[in-house]
């Protein structure tokens, strides 16, 4: 990262986000942290969090935590997006988990049909050009609907600073 990266990551980091921080001491953790294990040791080995759709990621990380914050990162046309979007849609369409999608390189237009793409199964180039059949533009509408209804939200942050996502990010969660 460049200096200046790193100085937009500082200053995001010490936004004055209007939360009052409480310090929390021992025992009181020690008592919710027993709790959440034995939570946990009730469900017998179940994901402690949200299921990516991806069997080997899931076993890595244990499921995506709530509350926490997931970055995809790699170089220029590594698969972040299609990756993304994979997370995205077994999380917010098959187990009704809320998703925020943050993109900084595609378009919230560009992004849904890739979802549509995705759900229908029909091809994405097939989609950005129109070349639907009938039952293929029937899939589309169906398609639609279930992610009109799912929790699950895109924006489109290419050009902003990190502090502004940082403040996208808590406005919606």
């Amino acid at each position: 990262t460049t200096a200046a990266e790193t100085q937009q990551l500082m200053e995001a980091a010490t936004v004055n986000t209007g939360v009052d921080y409480q310090t929390k001491h021992g025992g009181a953790l020690a008592t919710s942290t027993l709790e959440k294990i034995e939570e946990l040791f009730t469900r017998k080995g179940a994901l402690a969090g949200v299921s990516t759709g991806f069997g080997s990621l899931d076993r890595l990380t244990d499921g995506l935590a709530p509350k926490e914050l997931s970055i995809v990162a790699a170089r220029p046309s590594e698969g972040k997006t299609a990756l993304g979007l994979s997370m995205a849609r077994m999380m917010a369409f098959h187990q009704q988990t809320s998703v925020l999608f943050i993109s900084l390189e595609m378009p919230e237009h560009s992004i849904m049909t890739r979802l549509v793409s995705m759900e229908t199964g029909i091809a994405f180039r097939n989609l950005r050009r129109g070349s639907l059949s009938l039952v293929d533009f029937e899939r589309v509408k169906q398609a639609a609907v279930m992610i009109k209804d799912a929790p699950f939200g895109i924006v489109d942050a290419s050009g902003l600073k990190v502090s502004e996502i940082g403040r996208i990010i808590r406005n919606n969660v």
